[in-house]
C-alpha cells in the first residue's frame, strides 16, 4: 500500500470537488465533505481529532501509540510494516528507552509540530478557498496542501523507520558488546581461577617439599623452588595441556624420607600420584579423599602405618591402587568395594589380617588382585566368579585362608594367573578348572588338598606352569597332563604321587621338571632327554623309587643345569656321556646303587659347582680330572668304595 495520503476526487466540474476524502495523517481523520451549494456547504466540515485551542494534537484511539511494555504500537503505523517491529527484542527495547528517550522526544516534537503548523493553516485555508472564484484553482490549492501533509507524513515516516533502524542496529551493537563483555569477564573470571589454582598447586607442592625430612639425591631441594616459577617442569611433575594444573605426580625410588602433607589433597587435578619405593611414615592424610580424579595410586614399598583408610572408597575414579609393602594393621575396608572402576588392586605384604572383605568381590572391573604375603583368614566367597567375568590374575598366596575352591570357577572365563598357595584350602582339586581355557599359571601347593589331580588339567592348552607341591595329592599323574605342550615349570613334588612317570616328548618347552620326594618307580622314561626337550635346565626327579639305568641319551640334554636323581635305586654305571653336558652346574646321583667307578670325563664340566655322589655304591680311584673343575665348591664322595688321593685348590 502507497505511504502517502491516498486522494479521492469524485465528480469534480463547474462546482468544484463534490467529494474530496484525505486519509492518513498518523491515523488523524481529515474529512473534507463538500456539495454543490456554494463554498460554505462545498467545504461542509473538516474534522481534525482531538486539536484543542492551541492546535495541539492528543492522543486517540485510533493514535498510534508506543508501549514499551507490550513492545509494539497499539495501531498500526501507516508506512510501517509489522515484521519490523517483531524483530526488535522487547527487552532490549525496554533497556535502551532511557538512551533514545531524548531523541525520541525531540523527533515526536519536531513532528507535532509540524503537524500542528499544518493543521491550522489547513483550516484557515479551506475556510477562506470559498472566497476564490476559480474552482479549478480551489482544487490545485486543495491537492497543494495535501501534498504538504503527505510531506509532513513522510518525515513522520522517516522518523520512525530511522529510529527503528537505530533501535535495531543499536540493539545489535549492544548483544554484540554485552555478549563481548560476557566473553571477555568469563575468560578473565577463567584466568583468575587458572591463576589461583595454579598457585594452589604451587603451594601444595611446597608443603609436600617442606614435610620431607631427608631428600638424598637432592631432587626436590635444588629442583623444587619458589624460583623456579614453571612447576610443570619441576622433576617429578606433569602438567594437563588445557588447564596448565598438575595432572600427575611421579616421586618413585627418590630414597625420600617424612610423611605426606595433606596439602597434597589440594592437587584436584591430579590423574596419577606415585610416590612409591621411599620410606614415607605415618598415615594417609584424609585430605588425599578430595583428589575425585585421581585414576592411579601408588605408595607402596614405604612405611606407612595405622589402618587402611575407608576414605580410599571414596575415589570414584580411581582404577589401579597399589598399597603393597606397608606396615598397615586391620582389615581391608569394606568401603573398597565402591571404588566400581578398579581394575587392579595390589596390597602385598602389607600385614594385613581379617577375612577378605565380600564387597571386594562385587568389583565387576577387577582384572588383578594381588593379596599375597599377609595374613587374611575365611573363606573365598562359592560366587566368586559370578561377580568377577573379567578376573585375569588372582594371587592369594601365603596366607591362612580356608575352604574349598569354588567349583564355579569355571565362569572366571578370563582367568591367566590363579595364586592360591600356601594356605589352608582343603577338599578335591576342582575338576572344572580345566574349562579355564586362558589359563596360564596354577599355583596350588602347600594346601591340604586330598584326591588325585583331575585329568581336566590336561586341557589347559595354554598352561606354562603347573605348581601344586606339599599338598597330599595321591594317585598317578594323569597323562595328559604331559601332553601340554606349553608347559614350561612343572612342580608335583613332595605328595604322595605313584606309578610311572609319564614320557616327555610331549613337553618340548619345558624349562624345569620337579617329582621328588613322591612315590613313582619304574624306569626314567628313555625319551627324558629326547630331542623335543632341549629347553631342559632343571630335572628333581630324587627321593622317589625309580630303578634301572640313567638313560644315555642323558647328554642330548645340552641346556641342563641341575640333574638330580639321589635317593632312589637307580643302578648300572654312570654314563661317561654325562660329561658332555657342558651347562652343569649341580650334579646329584648319590644314595642310588650303580656299579664302577666314576667317569673322568666328569672332568670336562667345567661349569660344575656342587657333585654329590655320596652312598653311590662306587668303586676305583678317584679321577684327577675332577681336580680340573676351578668351578667345583661343594664334593660329597662319602660313603663309597673309593680310593685315591686329590686335593683341590
Amino acid at each position: 500500500m502507497d505511504s502517502r495520503l491516498e486522494i479521492e476526487v469524485d465528480g469534480v466540474g463547474d462546482h468544484g470537488a463534490s467529494n474530496l476524502d484525505v486519509v492518513g495523517v498518523t491515523n488523524q481523520s481529515i474529512a473534507l465533505l463538500g456539495d454543490k451549494h456554494g463554498v460554505d456547504e462545498e467545504v461542509r466540515a473538516i474534522e481534525l481529532d482531538k486539536i484543542d485551542a492551541d492546535g495541539g494534537l492528543h492522543d486517540s484511539s485510533k493514535t498510534a501509540t508506543f508501549d514499551f511494555d507490550a513492545c509494539i504500537p497499539k495501531t498500526s503505523v501507516k508506512g510501517v510494516n509489522a515484521d519490523t517491529w517483531s524483530l526488535v527484542s522487547p527487552s532490549i527495547l525496554e533497556k535502551l528507552h532511557n538512551r533514545y528517550k531524548e531523541e525520541l522526544q525531540d523527533a515526536r516534537e519536531d513532528t507535532v509540530n509540524g503537524l500542528k503548523d499544518k493543521s491550522i493553516y489547513s483550516r484557515m485555508g479551506v475556510k477562506r478557498m470559498g472566497e476564490l472564484d476559480n474552482k479549478p484553482f480551489r482544487v490545485t490549492i486543495m491537492r497543494m496542501l495535501v501534498e504538504e501533509v503527505n510531506i509532513e507524513y513522510a518525515i513522520v515516516e522517516s522518523v520512525i523507520k530511522n529510529t527503528v533502524y537505530q533501535m535495531k542496529l543499536n540493539t545489535k551493537l549492544m548483544e554484540n558488546f554485552i555478549l563481548s563483555f560476557a566473553v571477555s569477564v568469563l575468560l578473565l573470571h577463567s584466568f583468575a581461577l587458572s591463576f589461583n589454582s595454579i598457585t594452589t598447586d604451587k603451594h601444595a607442592l611446597i608443603s609436600f617439599k617442606n614435610s620431607i625430612t631427608s631428600d638424598p639425591y637432592a631432587i626436590l631441594s635444588t629442583n623444587w623452588s619458589q624460583n623456579n616459577t614453571s612447576l610443570c617442569n619441576w622433576i617429578g611433575v606433569s602438567c594437563g595441556l588445557k588447564h596448565g594444573r598438575i595432572t600427575a605426580l611421579n616421586l618413585s625410588g627418590y630414597g625420600l624420607v617424612g610423611t605426606v602433607a595433606p596439602h597434597l589433597g589440594n592437587l584436584t587435578f591430579l590423574r596419577y600420584l606415585d610416590i612409591s619405593f621411599n620410606s614415607f611414615t605415618g598415615i594417609l592424610p584424609f585430605e588425599l579423599s578430595k583428589l575425585r580424579r585421581l585414576k592411579v595410586m601408588n605408595v607402596g614399598a614405604n612405611s606407612f602405618t595405622g589402618k587402611i583408610p575407608t576414605w580410599l572408597g571414596s575415589l570414584p575414579q580411581l582404577e589401579k591402587l597399589y598399597l603393597y609393602e606397608n606396615t598397615f594393621l586391620g582389615m581391608i575396608p569394606q568401603d573398597i568395594g565402591n571404588l566400581s572402576l578398579l581394575e587392579v588392586l595390589i596390597i602385598p605384604a602389607a600385614s594385613l589380617t581379617g577375612n577378605i572383605p565380600s564387597s571386594l568381590f562385587n568389583i565387576s572391573s577387577l582384572k588383578y588382585v594381588y593379596l599375597y604375603n599377609n595374613s587374611l583368614s575365611g573363606n573365598i566367597p562359592s560366587n566368586m566368579c559370578d561377580s568377577l567375568p573379567n578376573i585375569e590374575v588372582l594371587s592369594l598366596w601365603t596366607n591362612q585362608l580356608s575352604g574349598e575352591i569354588p567349583p564355579n570357577i569355571w565362569k572366571c572365563t578370563h582367568l591367566q594367573d590363579l595364586e592360591l598357595s600356601v594356605n589352608h584350602f582343603n577338599g578335591k582339586i576342582p575338576s572344572e578348572i580345566g574349562s579355564l581355557s586362558m589359563l596360564r599359571e596354577l599355583w596350588l601347593g602347600y594346601n591340604d588338598f586330598r584326591g588325585v589331580i583331575p585329568e581336566e588339567i590336561g586341557n589347559l592348552s595354554q598352561l606354562e606352569t603347573l605348581s601344586i607341591p606339599h599338598s597330599s595329592l595321591t594317585g598317578n599323574i594323569p597323562s595328559s597332563v604331559f601332553n601340554i605342550s606349553t608347559l614350561k615349570f612343572m612342580d608335583l613334588a613332595n605328595n604322595t604321587l605313584s606309578g610311572n612317570i609319564p614320557t616327555f616328548h610331549h613337553l618340548p618347552k619345558l624349562e624345569k621338571l620337579y617329582l621328588y620326594h613322591n612315590n613313582f618307580e619304574g624306569w626314567l622314561p628313555s625319551d627324558v632327554c629326547s630331542n623335543n626337550m632341549s629347553n631342559i635346565k632343571t630335572l628333581k626327579l630324587y627321593g622317589n623309587q625309580l630303578q634301572g639305568p640313567i638313560p644315555p641319551n642323558i647328554w642330548k640334554c645340552t641346556h641342563l643345569e641341575i640333574l638330580a636323581l639321589s635317593s632312589n635305586n637307580l643302578s648300572g654305571n654312570i654314563p661317561f656321556e654325562i660329561g658332555n653336558m657342558s651347562m652343569l652346574k649341580e650334579l646329584y646321583l648319590g644314595g642310588n646303587n650303580f656299579q664302577g667307578g666314576i667317569p673322568a670325563e666328569i672332568g670336562k664340566l667345567t661349569r660344575l659347582e656342587l657333585l654329590d655322589l655320596a652312598k653311590a655304591s662306587l668303586t676305583g680311584n678317584i679321577p684327577t680330572s675332577i681336580v680340573n673343575i676351578s668351578t667345583l665348591t661343594g664334593l660329597n664322595l662319602g660313603y663309597n668304595s673309593l680310593s685315591g688321593k686329590y686335593q683341590l685348590s
